[in-house]
């Protein structure tokens, strides 16, 4: 087979079939979901959702714990539609479309760090994204395949900032602010973000007092996250026993 034929048939393979093969395989048994399976953890992103729409969930909400907002200002516009069983599958498959995303940037990411032909890379990212934590996540409308997405687009803007790409500096800051919005565990790889960035500006000689906007950014997006946890839990969880 001439060189022409097998890059084309690696391109098929690379931005089709496995991407398709992840689709097919996150779908199975979608058609069978109708509604909310850990009622506590899901209805408490819906919750953030509902109250960005302006809808009184209070006396459900009252029932569970409070759950941050970023997944649920993904989910908002999904409660436009009048079918419950058409927004809990639009959410599921919104889910699936994140780990597709992912797969192409686990691409670029494996292929900057392991400097290895991009078609080796795309079965790499397959298998990884093919994890069977992923493909269970998927069937649920919780944060983690959104969490995913984000953690893999944080690294690959990383990757182009220590190119010194300095212009992804505040793609990099708005990807991890969210996924602070998203999930407060994720203060780990916020610490983390900050100090890549830090050792960056060390490393590259860069004058840091040039980046304090970004520093500026993430306490703006911190003080933001307070505020709305504090509306939303005195609009929907204000009669809350827990």
């Amino acid at each position: 087979m001439s060189e022409k034929y097998l890059s084309i048939l690696k391109n098929c393979m690379m931005y089709f079939l496995f991407p398709v093969i992840i689709l097919v395989t996150m779908n199975y048994g979608i058609k069978d979901i109708m509604n909310i399976h850990i009622a506590a953890d899901e209805f408490g992103y819906w919750t953030a959702a509902a109250n960005i729409l302006k809808y009184d969930w209070s006396q459900c909400a009252s029932l569970n714990e409070y759950y941050s907002f970023g997944y649920g200002i993904i989910l908002a516009p999904l409660l436009l539609f009048r079918d419950p069983n058409l927004t809990y599958k639009a959410a599921l498959y919104m889910n699936i479309f994140f780990v597709i995303f992912s797969y192409f940037e686990m691409i670029r990411i494996i292929q900057n760090i392991f400097r290895i032909t991009r078609s080796k890379c795309s079965l790499i990212s397959l298998a990884v994204n093919l994890y069977a934590g992923l493909i269970f996540y998927t069937k649920l409308t919780l944060a983690e395949c959104l969490l995913w997405f984000c953690f893999c687009s944080s690294l690959l803007l990383l990757e182009y900032m220590l190119q010194e790409k300095s212009r992804y500096l505040v793609a990099t800051s708005l990807v991890n602010i969210f996924m602070l919005w998203t999930h407060m565990r994720s203060i780990g790889i916020i610490a983390a973000m900050i100090l890549s960035f830090i050792i960056y500006c060390i490393l590259l000689k860069k004058k840091l007092k040039n980046y304090i906007w970004i520093i500026i950014m993430f306490g703006i997006g911190i003080v933001f996250l307070f505020v709305f946890k504090n509306i939303l839990k005195t609009s929907q969880y204000s009669a809350s026993v827990l």
